[in-house]
């Protein structure tokens, strides 16, 4: 505790005039003993200053420091009754307040100046407050001058600075990801162009050389470059958030730390420890699982180079429900989660890095052994948002850092399960917040049950006394802010039905506490599964219930795109692998219409930035006239280096004739695709 005070004494500021003063050393001088009467304490009285209405905490001191007088918020603000306080030095109060400081503020009183101290305040229980303090001179016509001390407590103050402090940085940081995202975007663009030929050609001179030519080593060398040239564009897509769209799947989070791990093990240093804490039943998540994956990976890769040749690294998962908004250094709404937590011991993380380590290209490793070194936090964040996501951490140099990736649990039309018990009875379900009352009433209907929804337990006890139809069994959540709690509503309910079937549910520790303790009903902590919500409300009833067109030619194939390089690229690869195949090109959109009615053609490989008509345009107006002379659609396959515009998108969802590819293009992808869809 005298450490915190010897630290917070230095915080001190002292402005005179908007000016910061320099303190000299001068002398200590005593103050007057406990008990003494002062002299101007009578005169003080006959002038009657009034200074019990002042909101601050007002002291007034003779120029020693001696507390002759307080108003009613002093003794309030200091934890003291007035006659404590008084006849105590003012430099017990004001950390860092010392005789130098003192002297100093009187000088500059007496001449006129105002005065202005920033400090911490000490309390009679030896807590602390952040406080302004206003000096002022009280001329009580004798030769000796009283100070006037107005004190004013900051805490709330401070902490509205420090919010505003982290909302602007945050606002920052997501326009410098912004600025360089529309970069980054461009850039890996025109790279995945240039790529594709440096990926694809390989692959044609290896079907035109013998095995044993020594161009092969050569032909690999330029294999690998290019490798690592897409891994790199692969990063800039991700900092501009174009690199997930069209990877929608849902997933367990499970097999994604399980997969990371099996790739990171080989160079983890043996020093290492590796530990997973993984939920087993934890919900799934909806997102692309590669770039989920790269989420894991280069939290994890953090986490092992922070820890050099040893340290212990620990990988936790879990389904988390938050009734409010939470986080260390990052805000995370209310709502259903999966947490993946990712713990080292290494050396922590220090302020000044804090600030800019999401920072695009901001790197504290000077040397890297893979390129693209810079891209990872910003890479991550990035990801995360983009699946509607957070990310907070905790850090305390010398001790570790943990980083937490919340993605909101994804739920399915409840009415895809078929497997679940359901029923036709009646449910009373009460849950303070709205978003739960609609989501487990929507679970619970699709079951066959009936549903009465309420949000406070003294609702749910007039629902269950007044309602049309009385329930079968609550489902009551355990903590209600401001009103009847769960458990209550319970007892309640039991009063006026013994034995009346009752599930608690919670997502606060609090609550999950509190109902295990009581074990009077079962319980179900949030976020709840739909199967353990429907097995446990069917196996609740069932216990309290017991007594006892026309086809074209087929032929060809259509390359859409605005650079001949990738259309003759693309042409060579198809008809070394297809000779049969008729393969027509197209420049642009418009060209392509014009060739997609004359030839009808099996496949098209679409290119979606095109001048003059891009490939949506074009691929809605080949449908329509398709679809007017009542042919069947082609195949088409989407190449592109952004993001597949959402509409496409959705064609790709619904029907599986169609298919996105991301440039650079694989020739054994393109031949694998095409050759489905020739089939």
């Amino acid at each position: 505790m005298e450490g915190r005070k010897d630290q917070l004494s230095k915080t001190i500021q002292i402005k005179i005039s908007d000016l910061a003063l320099s303190v000299p050393h001068t002398p200590v001088v005593p103050s007057a003993k406990v008990g003494d009467i002062h002299p101007s304490a009578v005169e003080l009285g006959k002038y009657g200053i009034s200074i019990d209405c002042v909101y601050d905490a007002v002291f007034v001191t003779d120029e020693l420091g001696t507390i002759i007088d307080v108003n009613e918020k002093a003794g309030e603000l200091f934890l003291y009754t007035g006659n404590d306080l008084r006849f105590k030095n003012i430099r017990e109060l004001l950390l860092g307040f010392d005789s130098p400081v003192m002297f100093q503020v009187v000088q500059n009183v007496r001449n006129g100046k105002r005065v202005l101290v920033e400090a911490f305040c000490l309390r009679k229980d030896d807590s602390t407050f952040p406080a302004e303090t206003a000096v002022t001179r009280v001329s009580m016509g004798l030769e000796e001058n009283l100070l006037c001390f107005f004190i004013r407590n900051v805490t709330h103050h401070k902490q509205a600075e420090e919010a505003m402090r982290m909302a602007q940085t945050r606002m920052a940081r997501a326009e410098r990801l912004e600025a360089a995202g529309m970069v980054a975007g461009q850039i890996a663009h025109d790279f995945n162009n240039l790529l594709t030929p440096l990926l694809g050609y390989p692959s044609l001179i290896r079907r035109i050389l013998p095995k044993e030519s020594p161009v092969m080593e050569f032909v690999g060398i330029m294999e690998n470059t290019a490798q690592d040239m897409a891994h790199l564009t692969e990063q800039l897509l991700c900092l501009s958030r174009r690199g997930r769209m069209g990877q929608d799947e849902v997933f367990s989070m499970n097999e994604v730390v399980n997969q990371t791990l099996a790739l990171l093990r080989m160079d983890t240093p043996a020093g290492i420890r590796v530990e997973l804490n993984l939920d087993r039943d934890l919900m799934p998540v909806k997102g692309g699982r590669d770039q989920v994956g790269r989420v894991i990976h280069n939290l994890c890769r953090n986490a092992i180079d922070a820890m050099e040749d040893a340290g212990v690294l620990v990988l936790s998962t879990e389904n988390v429900y938050l009734e409010s908004s939470f986080g260390s250094n990052s805000e995370v709404k209310p709502g259903e989660y999966v947490r993946v937590s990712i713990k080292d011991t290494g050396h922590g993380i220090p302020d000044e890095v804090k600030e800019k380590m999401f920072d695009p290209f901001f790197t504290t490793k000077r040397a890297s052994k893979r390129r693209g070194s810079g891209l990872g936090l910003s890479i991550v964040l990035g990801i995360v948002k983009d699946y509607n996501g957070y990310l907070d951490f905790n850090t305390q140099v010398g001790k570790g850092t943990t980083f937490y990736v919340y993605l909101p649990i994804f739920r399915d039309d409840p009415k895809s399960e078929t497997a679940l018990p359901g029923g036709h009875e009646t449910l009373l379900l009460m849950d303070d917040d709205a978003l739960q009352v609609e989501l487990i009433s929507k679970m619970l209907s699709s079951f066959g049950y009936h549903v009465m929804g309420c949000r406070s337990g003294e609702e749910a006890i007039q629902l269950f006394k007044k309602g049309k139809v009385q329930p079968d069994l609550a489902i009551l959540d355990v903590l209600i802010p401001g009103g009847m709690d769960g458990v209550e509503t319970m007892r309640r309910l039991r009063s006026l039905k013994p034995q009346f079937p009752v599930i608690l549910i919670s997502g606060m520790p609090a609550g999950v506490e509190l109902a295990l303790q009581m074990g009077e009903a079962p319980f179900l902590r949030k976020p709840i599964t739909v199967e353990h919500l429907a097995q446990e409300v069917r196996k609740a009833l069932d216990q309290h219930q017991k007594p006892g067109g026309q086809e074209g030619s087929g032929t060809s194939l259509l390359i859409v795109d605005d650079e001949e390089p990738m259309r003759k690229l693309f042409s060579l690869i198809l008809q070394s692998e297809y000779p049969q195949v008729r393969i027509e090109q197209a420049s642009n959109g418009r060209e392509a219409i014009t060739v997609a009615i004359a030839t009808r053609p099996k496949v098209i490989i679409m290119d979606c930035q095109m001048p003059v008509v891009d490939g949506t345009q074009a691929f809605v107006s080949i449908q329509a006239e398709f679809q007017k002379r009542g042919w069947t659609l082609p195949s088409v396959i989407f190449c592109t280096g952004f993001a597949l515009p959402e509409v496409l998108r959705k064609v790709v969802a619904d029907d599986p004739r169609h298919a996105y590819l991301s440039k650079p293009i694989q020739a054994e992808t393109l031949i694998e695709e095409v050759g489905l869809r020739l089939k």
